[in-house]
């Protein structure tokens, strides 16, 4: 996998994984403007044989918090350490902007992120009842202090 930053001529791509991986996924429009807009980091994982897009995720820099707004990996990509290498490039990109701490939102009954967020260090902050709209469900806040990470990092190698 190669992770590099994403420009507009992977949105169909995106659009594709995006619209597999969410109940309510956001719409075309929304993403490529995401892509464009100043302060935000949008980064890919490419299959570098065929340059297919495994996964992506969308994040900003609020003082000194990481808010990661999305992260996807295709269907046929999971589980293989894909999402892991897009946030750990997401961490090192902030890091040198003085961030300290990542902030995300997932779905209460997605058991593999959660799984996968609390094996990189995250801890459930709190609930959101209805984040996801009335009857369609809550969300975890799930929180990361960047030195726990780097720590945790740095001692598994």
């Amino acid at each position: 996998m190669i992770i590099k930053s994403v420009s507009p001529k992977h949105i169909n791509q995106i659009v594709e994984i995006e619209n597999d991986s969410f109940i309510t996924p956001w719409p075309k429009q929304i993403l490529a403007d995401y892509i464009k807009k100043p302060g935000f980091f949008c980064n890919i994982a490419i299959n570098g044989r065929d340059e297919e897009v495994a996964g992506y995720s969308i994040s900003t820099l609020i003082y000194d918090e990481i808010h990661v707004f999305k992260i996807a990996v295709s269907r046929c990509h999971r589980r293989k350490g894909v999402a892991i290498e897009l946030l750990s490039d997401t961490f090192n990109f902030y890091e040198k902007m003085g961030a300290l701490s990542v902030i995300l939102e997932v779905r209460t009954t997605n058991a593999p992120a959660i799984e996968l967020y609390k094996k990189l260090g995250f801890e459930i902050i709190r609930t959101r009842k209805n984040y996801y709209g009335r009857g369609r469900g809550d969300a975890y806040v799930m929180g990361l202090a960047l030195d726990r990470y780097y720590q945790k990092f740095l001692s598994a190698t």
